[in-house]
């Protein structure tokens, strides 16, 4: 997997291997909801972009994939965090079959990016791309029982 900065590249808004996942019309609707910056597709305001990053980590894979993985699926969700989940398992099916090699962001530039451990991502890319390999290999767990 690739995570590709979007920034002063046109080019990519038209490769069907990169699906960009930052905050426009354009893209997954799988934008960070916390942010330090006022703007729009933002639901919680942090003081600074770690901040940002640490609440997006913990509530996407403390609250979101483990609602999925447990089987119950939605329960316990908002009508809002039922949706973003449902388009992160897409993604991880679509990342899965080969369909995307990258995904785009505004943040960072990586060839071949591997997961960091928690707390040291630079981008929600990078969050959002280890809940899709969380859901990924839950799904392959229970294909092997």
């Amino acid at each position: 997997m690739n995570i590709i900065s979007m920034f002063n590249r046109d080019d990519l808004w038209d490769d069907s291997t990169v699906k960009y996942v930052g905050r426009s019309g354009k893209a997954l609707g799988l934008g960070n909801p916390w942010s330090h910056k006022n703007g729009r597709q933002v639901r919680y305001y942090t003081s600074t972009p770690q901040a940002a990053l640490d609440n997006y980590r913990h509530w996407l894979l403390e609250k979101l994939v483990p609602h999925y993985n447990s089987g119950l699926k939605f329960i316990g969700l908002e009508d809002w965090e039922k949706v973003y989940l449902s388009r992160v398992v897409l993604l991880s099916q679509e990342i899965e079959s080969g369909k995307y090699t990258s995904l785009g962001c505004w943040c960072i530039d990586i060839q071949n990016y591997l997961p960091v451990p928690d707390g040291y991502e630079k981008c929600h890319a990078e969050i959002l791309y280890k809940a899709c390999l969380q859901l990924v290999e839950k799904k392959e767990g229970a294909i092997k029982q």
